[in-house]
């Protein structure tokens, strides 16, 4: 069954027009345990990881050809991280995060119903 994944990050970062790197942080996208190769079974698509890691966006396509059982009470984790890149920030980062799974339009399975019933934002500690 084909199935993909599409995330995209992209973030305002302040600047440091005093250095040659400019941006005074740097944010990534990653998944916590593999994830995504572990649970879905999906593998990236088109570029490598420190081309999608250059700017203020990183956007990534995972695709797999294959089934995966996806037991009720599995999650995917994508971890958003952040450092300090030309200079020190003392201000937050504003970003945005946006994921997408697609599956097959002839595959037999309800799978935005049950994504839409899961899908809540959680409370950070």
């Amino acid at each position: 069954m084909w199935k993909r994944l599409t995330v995209t990050l992209a973030w305002i970062s302040p600047v440091n027009p005093m250095n040659q790197i400019y941006r005074k942080s740097k944010l990534w996208f990653d998944f916590p345990g593999k994830d995504h190769e572990n649970v879905l079974s999906l593998s990236r698509k088109f570029y490598d990881n420190d081309t999608v890691n250059r700017g203020t966006v990183q956007h990534e396509i995972f695709e797999a050809n294959r089934a995966s059982a996806f037991v009720d009470g599995t999650t995917l984790s994508i971890r958003v991280n952040c450092k300090e890149d030309a200079s020190k920030f003392e201000q937050s980062i504003k970003y945005g995060l946006s994921a997408t799974l697609e599956v097959a339009p002839d595959a037999q399975v309800n799978i935005y119903n049950e994504i839409r019933l899961k899908v809540q934002p959680q409370i950070q500690i």
